[in-house]
């Protein structure tokens, strides 16, 4: 454990002070002074050897369909390793199918992913005692976007990876021995992935609430580790505490009325035998548990698993700080170390049920902070993959574009602002820096919600998709009656059912305009960065509407002589503009949405999806000066605007300077966006 601040605790064995009087481990691989991350690793697919279940994916409440609460990113996963559950299962934009935490392919993967964004390790979940048999369930799904065939009858003599499954009936699986063999692939591949990527590695037991006798847990935990871990314990990666290798027990304290304080000590003296540095996860409130005093103190480690015990901003910033401060002296006065779970929010696994809302990041970065504040510089994020509850950091479906349609299933962009799929793991590795002191501090999310190249896209489908910032809220207006602007879910939209709807009525022949605030980003902008949108015109006037861009020091894409093509009536064009052309190295702030016509006269309508802001290729990129400033598609197919009604701007004024300044937004830092993100 290392202290960065004055706190009165006494020094912890293992550890010595450096010259600057900052508390410093002297081993190489540890777990303090380190941010490590629980991992499951329980996912199947029928591409696993004996296996006829979606583990993991499956709906609880209904195993015969999919439901997870956040989508997987996998377009970094070798198609040939992913399981499609039915041939209508194809995404637009990414790769089709879930993975198996069973493949090499995966886990390589994910540890590749934990060492490009600074998280040091990996607390490998396994679990041990009598195994609840799932229900039997057959492999057709039954979600109406999925086909009503058996689940891989389009993808059997394909892959070389399916073994066996059970489309719909047949000879029985013993599901403990498909466990214990799924569990022991997943470890050996973590630990050949972890000493390739140069991550450490340790198992932390959880013991089943279903086995409470000593009789029916200790046995099997003792000829697992014989068996099964120890041929990994002395690999190069495995994490060292005190010179000891490192193991974990989780579940003390934790729904056990059953098991006695003799249980839990006959385990930790056998662990302590075998020569195991021993970390016990406990009750969030294991102080109050008396009966378990001495239990706490014969560990070497307590990491109280407090997931799901803050809901709320203001819950982490009284109970959550109050426990780590208490938990640090309790533990430091005993000798006994200290690792704090954090975890990010969960997401809804279903429609309308309970969540915890991760608040674009601020839920997470809110407790790295109070460990920063105490001075702690250890933790355990959990979890890399819990997608099925909403609590992965790992990469997740950044909108609609990247899950199967109809499924019940969420992205990372789901409370309404664009996130990229690796937000969570940049934050995770952010706040790594900023509990070792390796940057300033900040109590506001300091990262972009993307790095690009996609900075921003949204299709507006609810509960999937950035949505908007503000609805009906004109920055100004002039000569202009009953003006709208909103997002509406009413099916009139290119894919889906949402999109952003402008309407109002123009009553002047001279010059009219209406411009809406609409969805607050921040987008640095250079020479590939490209602006594209679909556009369609309920009539004449509706052709005069588009979108405008407002940069941090206020300047405009409007104002900066970029003029951008007009819809058509009664169908969807696609409008693209390289707008790096203009608004190179600034800072785009917000998304505006506008209507200007002179002279007009009469009602307006249009309807605006599928918005993005991204950078161009740099490998089929040409030079800017050989782009067109502006294209318009029909349907999927890209052309050049070539018709007198694709490529007629002559009704398109752009907006006066003197027009403009009166509603053009003040400059911002980003530390002030920052603050309007957590608000």
């Amino acid at each position: 454990m290392r202290l960065f601040t004055s706190l009165s605790l006494p020094m912890l064995a293992g550890a010595v002070v450096a010259s600057s009087g900052i508390t410093t481990s002297v081993y190489a691989q540890d777990v303090l002074g380190r941010l490590t991350a629980s991992y499951r690793g329980h996912y199947g697919t029928p591409h696993d050897r004996n296996s006829a279940s979606w583990r993991g994916w499956e709906d609880p409440q209904s195993p015969s369909r999919i439901s997870v609460a956040l989508w997987p990113d996998v377009t970094e996963l070798d198609p040939q390793y992913l399981a499609v559950p039915s041939a209508k299962l194809v995404l637009k934009y990414s790769p089709s199918g879930l993975f198996s935490s069973a493949q090499e392919d995966t886990a390589d993967v994910h540890l590749r992913w934990l060492k490009q964004y600074g998280i040091d390790g990996v607390m490998m979940m396994r679990t041990v005692g009598q195994h609840t048999k799932p229900k039997e369930t057959h492999l057709a799904l039954a979600s109406s976007s999925l086909s009503a065939k058996p689940a891989f009858t389009q993808c059997d003599s394909q892959s070389p990876h399916q073994l066996r499954f059970r489309p719909s009936k047949g000879e029985p699986i013993n599901h403990r021995s498909q466990l214990s063999h799924h569990q022991n692939h997943v470890l050996s591949h973590i630990s050949q992935a972890a000493e390739k990527r140069g991550v450490t590695v340790f198992v932390m037991y959880e013991l089943s609430p279903d086995q409470l006798h000593r009789n029916s847990w200790l046995p099997q935990l003792k000829k697992d580790l014989h068996n099964h871990l120890k041929p990994h314990v002395s690999g190069p990666s495995w994490a060292l505490e005190n010179y000891r290798p490192v193991i974990g027990i989780k579940g003390i304290g934790l729904h056990d009325p059953g098991r006695s304080p003799s249980d839990y000590l006959e385990l930790i003296r056998f662990l302590h035998s075998e020569g195991f540095y021993v970390i016990g996860g406990v009750n969030p409130k294991w102080q109050t548990q008396s009966r378990l005093s001495r239990v706490f103190r014969r560990l070497d480690m307590i990491m109280p698993w407090t997931v799901g015990q803050y809901k709320t901003l203001s819950a982490l910033d009284t109970r959550a700080k109050q426990q780590y401060e208490s938990d640090i002296r309790w533990t430091a006065s005993r000798n006994v170390d200290y690792l704090p779970v954090i975890w990010p929010g969960r997401s809804p696994v279903m429609p309308n049920s309970k969540t915890i809302s991760r608040r674009r990041g601020q839920f997470l970065w809110r407790q790295f902070h109070h460990l920063y504040r105490l001075g702690y510089d250890t933790a355990l994020v959990a979890t890399l993959d819990g997608y099925d509850d909403g609590t992965a950091i790992l990469k997740a479906a950044a909108d609609s574009l990247m899950i199967p349609q109809k499924q019940q299933a969420r992205t990372v962009s789901n409370e309404g602002g664009y996130l990229s799929s690796d937000f969570y793991l940049r934050l995770a590795g952010e706040g790594a820096r900023l509990i070792r002191r390796q940057r300033g501090e900040s109590s506001n999310v300091p990262i972009l919600a993307s790095d690009g190249p996609i900075w921003f896209r949204s299709s507006f489908e609810q509960d999937l998709d950035a949505a908007t910032t503000w609805n009906n809220s004109p920055i100004r207006k002039a000569h202009v009656s009953n003006a709208r602007c909103e997002q509406v879910f009413d099916g009139e939209s290119h894919l889906g059912s949402g999109s952003i709807a402008i309407s109002g009525l123009d009553e002047s022949t001279s010059s009219s305009y209406a411009y809406f605030k609409s969805i607050n980003v921040m987008i640095p902008v250079n020479y590939r960065t490209q602006l594209s949108f679909w556009l369609k015109a309920g009539n004449k006037l509706g052709r005069h509407v588009t979108i405008d861009l407002v940069t941090t020091d206020g300047s405009t894409l409007s104002t900066s002589n970029a003029q951008l093509a007009k819809g058509s009536i009664g169908k969807w064009r696609r409008v693209h503009a390289h707008i790096g052309t203009w608004l190179r190295n600034k800072v785009v702030r917000q998304i505006v949405i506008g209507y200007d016509c002179t002279p007009c006269k009469g009602r307006f309508a249009a309807w605006i999806d599928d918005i993005e802001i991204t950078d161009a290729p740099i490998a089929t990129e040409t030079s800017v000066a050989s782009q067109p400033v502006c294209r318009i598609d029909t349907g999927n197919q890209q052309t050049a605007a070539s018709s007198a009604d694709d490529a007629d701007t002559s009704g398109y004024d752009a907006p006066r300077d003197s027009d403009y300044h009166k509603y053009v937004v003040e400059p911002i830092s980003l530390q002030e966006y920052a603050k309007t993100i957590e608000n």
